[in-house]
């Protein structure tokens, strides 16, 4: 009896041993995932920016069709400015971040795309 429990045992930590390493290959691959995915992300911002820029100057340069041209400018309605909220210079960003946390990016020009504002707010839900 003595020695099956002995053997049940063996074979119990040889098959712990085997989902270790199985679980650490996984985890390793996990992190790499997890790195290129923030590289992509951090990437991305800038992306979006340059395309928002490239669609802002293009809608700045075009000039408009026959038939908007014929419609009085007073009867066109005026296009909302877009609000966006104020960020915190960096010296504030980094004094309002919980320790361990790392501070928000800083923006040299200018705000952050929508697009950029929406992947941030699902990543931050993710947290």
């Amino acid at each position: 009896m003595s020695l099956r429990a002995e053997a049940g045992i063996t074979a119990l930590r040889q098959a712990a041993e085997d989902i270790g390493r199985q679980l650490q290959q996984k985890i390793e691959l996990a992190q790499t995932l997890r790195d290129d995915l923030a590289y992509m992300v951090d990437r991305s911002g800038g992306v979006a920016d340059r395309l928002e820029g490239a669609i802002r100057s293009h809608r700045q340069t075009t000039t408009p069709a026959p038939a908007a041209a014929e419609e009085p400018v007073a009867a066109r309605p005026a296009e909302p400015k877009r609000r966006e909220p104020p960020r915190p210079a960096p010296k504030q960003a980094a004094e309002t971040a919980v320790a361990g946390e790392k501070p928000p990016p800083t923006r040299v020009s200018g705000f952050p795309s929508r697009a950029e504002r929406e992947l941030r707010r699902v990543l931050d839900a993710r947290r």
